[in-house]
């Protein structure tokens, strides 16, 4: 994959650079903590004493797992291969084949406005 990394910095414009990227990419299953719940109460108070009865209950809502597709970026000095920069970031995998790749495509789009990262 071939791409082109514009500086903003006017002095920076005419800088050859030479950096290695490399991509991780991966999917994971996340637990469904999704939960509704539901209580309901009863209650009697009188002069002598009183009485309540009371329950609740949680219920999951849709699939026990949800899937997500992960991101990572590493950023490496061409010639010492040492690492400069890196950004990660996950996206829920839902929605059509358009809509995925949409997502990936502004997770990409985020995790790189970070770069190039601030000068000491």
């Amino acid at each position: 994959m071939r791409f082109t990394l514009r500086c903003t910095e006017p002095e920076a414009q005419h800088v050859r650079v030479n950096i290695t990227v490399r991509f991780l990419v991966g999917a994971e299953q996340r637990p469904n903590n999704t939960r509704i719940s539901i209580g309901l109460g009863t209650g009697s108070y009188g002069s002598r004493g009183g009485a309540s009865v009371g329950g609740a209950v949680s219920a999951p809502v849709g699939a026990d797992t949800l899937l997500f597709n992960s991101v990572q970026i590493d950023m490496f000095a061409g010639a010492s291969d040492e690492l400069v920069w890196r950004a990660s970031d996950a996206f829920e995998v839902k929605g059509s084949p358009e809509n995925r790749a949409e997502s990936a495509r502004r997770l990409v789009q985020s995790l790189l406005t970070n770069f190039p990262p601030a000068r000491p």
